[in-house]
């Protein structure tokens, strides 16, 4: 099969650039198409790069192709509301989001400075700049459905100016020709992966992977195995440093003042700015496990240049490097889930009543896969949305139930709409709060559940007049600790079990320069608010009634017995 050719437009232009600091000089500027695949193999078109300095592997976008990026991906995914405007005064490049928050490109100082970083970074669905529902919860006919934002009842304070400096981590901005050029890495990191998405270049092509490599993954690896050249190296690194500074949202708890002193204390460095690939890749897996080891950040697949599982993957990865810690707490993952399976080897029921109590259960939280308004759900739902509005279904015609359970003991996260679709039926209103480490703004926003799927969001939609309880253990993590962490001193919902397993942040995907794949916390750091305190959730919460044998979790005769004498 013949590669795609790609097309130099612009060969070796000499121009005086403004560069990032200040300063006039002559650059050499080469501009060239490569292929582009949007998402997908099938979604292949053609996207015009940039190079400066005749550094050939450090590719750099115009703003006009960011502005357009931006909004194709983003009508991609059914956001057509997303729009960017372009202003320009002097050697300053503004985009204003329909939102009206904005970023400024100043190329005579260096700098982009995001009015708000949080809005800037929102769906265009968001009730503020920090904001968990990922949709604007409408049918095609304007009516409500699953969820609604009670916008009379949120809070948002937005936070600082974010300010970055790239030339304070050695990385250029350039400006020519009334033109601005910012790095693809950079405008992945800082732009494009809040919301999943990332850039990536493996010499021959461009990618846009949307939350995951899809079906791109062989077009990806199929360039030769090779050593990274020192100015690649150098700009991964600093890049990387630059990035984790800004975003990574577990830095203070981390006790972390500046990631490139974290790499030379855990002696990435050298690796780092070195041009093995393979060593490289390694210190990821390293700092994913090892040095963050928050069971958010994860090494996800090898830098092309690495080639493809170049170094021991995902779970033996995380055997091979993971500090003690981390291993515990895998361990704790697989003992719940061991003592689930041992319990209910026909595979554990997401509903079922035992005596004068009703348990729910779901290991994961996940969006709806079906349209429960036109098809009702059934006891085989296997989504989060189904197996709720079944249960609910269940519990509420059946006045011989007392108590709700709803079992998280083996639940190790997921996706947040459906967990706030859940903490909305057990409360009626949900409450949830977020703070930004990058900013420093918080929001509480508000929602109702549409339960009973008759599109009105009222009373008929919660357990008002049952017990409700919550079953948590240390595998109860990231949305299984969001959802007990928020029912945790509500007055309404007892929990019972052991302390749930912490994680705080929103996943956020960044792809190195080099091409390594990685998640990490990113900053929207979901947090509980005491006397107009944010704290973080990343603790967990500890039971109001501890269950000290984990075999007791899945013995529901005797939980119900046990939750009888509680009443």
């Amino acid at each position: 099969m013949k590669r795609a050719k790609s097309m130099v437009s612009v060969a070796f232009l000499l121009a005086l650039v403004l560069s990032a600091c200040g300063k006039s000089s002559p650059v050499q500027q080469e501009n060239q198409d490569y292929p582009f695949y949007q998402s997908t193999l099938a979604n292949k078109k053609t996207i015009n790069l940039t190079f400066f300095k005749g550094i050939k592997d450090i590719p750099y976008l115009s703003l006009d192709t960011l502005k357009s990026l931006l909004e194709s991906s983003m009508a991609e995914t059914g956001d057509l509301a997303y729009a960017l405007t372009k202003t320009e005064s002097g050697k300053k490049i503004t985009l204003t989001r329909e939102n009206k928050a904005t970023c400024c490109f100043d190329f005579a100082a260096g700098t982009i400075t995001f009015s708000d970083y949080d809005l800037f970074s929102a769906l265009p669905c968001a009730g503020s700049g920090l904001d968990l529902d990922t949709d604007d919860d409408l049918n095609d006919a304007n009516q409500g459905e699953y969820l609604q934002r009670q916008k009379d009842k949120d809070y948002y304070r937005p936070g600082n100016e974010l300010v970055l400096t790239p030339k304070d981590y050695g990385i250029d901005l350039y400006y020519q020709g009334g033109k601005g050029y910012l790095p693809l890495t950079t405008a992945s990191d800082f732009f494009f992966a809040v919301y999943m998405p990332t850039l990536a270049f493996n010499g021959q092509s461009v990618f846009l992977f949307p939350g995951s490599m899809s079906d791109l993954s062989d077009v990806y690896y199929q360039v030769p195995t090779k050593a990274v050249s020192s100015d690649l190296a150098a700009f991964a690194y600093h890049e990387l440093c630059f990035t984790l500074d800004h975003i990574y949202g577990l830095k203070k708890q981390h006790g972390i003042t500046a990631f490139d002193t974290v790499f030379q204390q855990n002696g990435f460095q050298a690796d780092f700015l070195g041009t093995d690939p393979v060593k490289q890749d390694v210190d990821y897996e390293k700092l994913a496990y090892a040095t963050l080891a928050d069971m958010h950040s994860n090494f996800v697949a090898n830098s092309p240049f690495a080639g493809k599982e170049a170094t021991p993957s995902r779970q033996a990865g995380m055997n091979t490097y993971g500090s003690p810690s981390y291993l515990a707490k895998a361990a704790a993952f697989g003992e719940f889930g061991a003592a689930q399976a041992t319990a209910f080897p026909q595979g554990c029921p997401s509903y079922e009543v035992i005596g004068d109590t009703a348990y729910v259960t779901f290991d994961s939280f996940v969006s709806a896969t079906q349209d429960y308004y036109t098809t009702a759900p059934t006891a085989d739902a296997e989504d989060t949305f189904g197996i709720v509005a079944y249960a609910h279904q269940q519990i509420t015609s059946n006045s011989a139930i007392k108590n709700v359970v709803l079992d998280l003991s083996a639940n190790t996260g997921g996706e947040s709409r459906a967990a706030i679709y859940t903490l909305a039926w057990f409360f009626g209103e949900a409450d949830v709060s977020l703070q930004s480490a990058a900013t420093a703004g918080v929001s509480t926003m508000v929602y109702r559940a549409d339960v009973n799927l008759d599109h009105v969001f009222d009373d008929k939609d919660t357990l008002s007049d049952k017990n409700l309880y919550c079953l948590i253990s240390p595998s109860s993590f990231s949305s299984g600790n969001l959802v007990p962490s928020f029912f945790k001193n509500s007055g309404k919902v007892t929990l019972l079990g052991q302390n749930s397993g912490g994680g705080a942040c929103n996943v956020q995907p960044l792809v190195s320069a080099t091409g390594t794949y990685l998640t990490i916390s990113s900053e929207r750091v979901l947090s509980r608010v005491i006397n107009g305190s944010y704290y973080d959730i990343d603790q967990g919460v500890a039971p109001d009634y501890p269950i000290t044998k984990t075999a007791d979790f899945y013995d529901r005769t005797w939980l119900t017995s046990t939750i009888d004498t509680l009443m």
